[in-house]
């Protein structure tokens, strides 16, 4: 009895220390998500918003115009179970500045678009229904041709829009993405993620109160950019995800498992990428956690005459210290197109 005493303190031991491991949150941030809690909500979102209808399926759009003499306009393409929040405003501001119009929406199942509850396996949705989201944007908007930008699933669904509907697009730019997620060849989802992500979820998710939901947040986005002399700024994200909690739908916890069977449904695009033909850049990071550059380095070579931008200090994320690099990037293509 005393031995079997003794194995359950030392497993419980175990889990504690396990779950202590977890990537730790910046100082005072029980504090700052307090006073972010107690303190009025800040709005978050500037320009006009709306629906678009696409199949029946209703997607939550949101329309920046840019600063000064308007260029053009780009579409935001954010990824997995992801809403617009997931685009710094820093990266956005320096693509207003430059005299572009910015349009970021939420993927169906996330945000304030459709959180489609009658999804089902046998009637999943795939990327190639995400792609027809972004162009019942543009139709709505009535907006024949601007630039592409698309961020980790949302790199994928660009792609698809850039072989399927290339006619609307003047440029692509897929970041931190992949050809082929599920490649046999290549790594799916690295385990030291798959810890990580369990160390967080165990040691906030057991109890849903906001507070522990905005600890996940941040948790998540130091798990993600795996490189600790970047800042994650603990007041902002605690900022966003209340006004997402308070003002908008919140999180959908369904969306996990709906967003993973579109890439599923997807499959392989290596086929095709070969047939793009407007102006390309892919981006990614080196210290990629979860889309290793195994990926990037597979699928960019497929496309004609693209650029690369890999960058030695970048995880899965766009952090602050980085979007120098990454919007000039962006505009260099966006400029010589």
């Amino acid at each position: 009895m005393l031995t079997s005493s003794i194995l359950l303190i030392l497993l419980i031991l175990g889990i504690y220390a396990y779950l202590l491991s977890s990537p730790k949150l910046p100082a005072n941030t029980d504090e700052i998500i307090q006073d972010v809690l107690d303190a009025d909500t800040v709005e978050q979102i500037t320009g006009d918003t709306g629906f678009a209808d696409s199949d029946g399926v209703s997607i939550w759009y949101n329309h920046i115009p840019a600063v000064g003499d308007k260029r053009g306009a780009i579409i935001l393409v954010m990824g997995h179970s992801t809403n617009i929040f997931g685009w710094p405003d820093y990266l956005i501001d320096v693509l207003l500045g430059a005299g572009y119009d910015v349009i970021r929406y939420d993927n169906r199942g996330i945000g304030m678009s459709d959180w489609v509850k009658r999804w089902s396996v046998e009637s999943a949705y795939s990327l190639e229904d995400m792609a027809k989201d972004c162009i019942a944007i543009l139709d709505h908007l009535k907006l024949d041709k601007v630039h592409l930008v698309g961020a980790s699933m949302g790199g994928m669904i660009a792609q698809r829009l850039a072989i399927s509907y290339g006619q609307r697009f003047h440029t692509l730019t897929s970041i931190m993405s992949s050809g082929f997620m599920a490649d046999p060849k290549l790594t799916l989802v690295p385990a030291p993620f798959k810890r990580g992500m369990s160390k967080i979820l165990g040691r906030y998710g057991w109890r849903p109160t906001e507070k522990n939901s905005i600890k996940i947040g941040i948790s998540l986005v130091r798990l993600l950019r795996n490189n600790k002399s970047h800042r994650v700024d603990a007041k902002d994200i605690a900022q966003k995800m209340k006004y997402d909690m308070r003002e908008r739908k919140g999180f959908n916890r369904r969306v996990l498992k709906q967003h993973n069977k579109a890439i599923e449904l997807s499959g392989s695009r290596y086929d095709e990428l070969g047939s793009i033909a407007i102006p390309t850049l892919v981006i990614h990071g080196k210290r990629d956690p979860l889309v290793k550059i195994e990926h990037a380095h597979k699928y960019a070579p497929m496309i004609p005459h693209v650029k690369t931008l890999y960058l030695d200090k970048m995880g899965h994320d766009l952090p602050r210290e980085l979007n120098e690099d990454i919007s000039r990037a962006i505009l260099s293509l966006i400029s010589g197109s």
